[in-house]
């Protein structure tokens, strides 16, 4: 067949037309697979017990299709996504991975975890001189958590003593909830310890960041239902 000069004039508009159709359609099934598929990560059991579970509850509300698979590969979380196991890991960024692609999702700042009849529970912030002298419970020497604390009662030239050292997030919350001590410890960390008499003061001078970040493989593209978790947490 071979077109008259009209079909010619004419093939460009019909063309994009179906052009037109080709994407919406695309859009069309880009909008089903985000909503449908397979979400797969892998975080720390602190992270899945505080920070995810509201994210997941929030995104599971328009997503209601997505199946979810959560790992918690303790210490392991980078090599879940090495191996192809989880689609991407969600941790806290203490350690370099230079053959992951690290993307910052949360911000949270260290803030003093105490009673609420410990005088300085009522300030509105506290220095970190304010704490020297007093009875803390941290993490134990090496991890990250510590080593952030550590760089706060550096910048006003005091080294840390603790009382206790502890191995978990929450035997550190214990000991505050008994009055034994107060520890320094991430925002997100502390949301279930404040509905247990725990109160939170934000740490100044200086005020020290964690960011939460995720890992994925760069040689693997991840599925729309991961990419649109992902573009969920950074938003909220």
């Amino acid at each position: 067949l071979v077109p008259t000069d009209a079909g010619l004039e004419l093939l460009p508009a019909i063309q994009s037309v179906f052009d037109k159709l080709d994407d919406a359609f695309a859009g069309l099934r880009q909008s089903a697979d985000r909503r449908s598929g397979r979400l797969s990560l892998a975080t720390s059991p602190l992270l899945a017990a505080t920070l995810v579970p509201s994210l997941l509850a929030s995104f599971l509300k328009d997503h209601q299709a997505v199946r979810v698979e959560l790992h918690l590969p303790v210490n392991a979380i980078a090599e879940a996504v090495r191996s192809g196991q989880v689609d991407f890991g969600v941790c806290t960024a203490d350690a370099d991975v230079p053959d992951l692609v690290s993307t910052v999702l949360y911000q949270d700042s260290l803030m003093l975890a105490c009673l609420p009849s410990h005088p300085l529970a009522a300030q509105r912030e506290v220095r970190w001189a304010d704490l020297v002298g007093e009875k803390l419970a941290l993490l134990t020497r090496g991890a990250g958590l510590r080593s952030l604390v550590e760089q706060g009662f550096a910048a006003h030239h005091e080294t840390v003593e603790p009382a206790f050292e502890v191995s978990q997030v929450t035997t550190a919350v214990g000991l505050v909830e008994a009055g034994l001590a107060v520890s320094i410890l991430p925002s997100y960390a502390l949301a279930r310890a404040r509905s247990v008499g725990v109160v939170q003061v934000p740490l100044v001078a200086p005020v020290v960041d964690r960011n939460i970040v995720a890992l994925t493989a760069p040689q693997r593209k991840l599925t729309a239902a991961s990419e649109a978790f992902l573009g969920h947490f950074k938003s909220c």
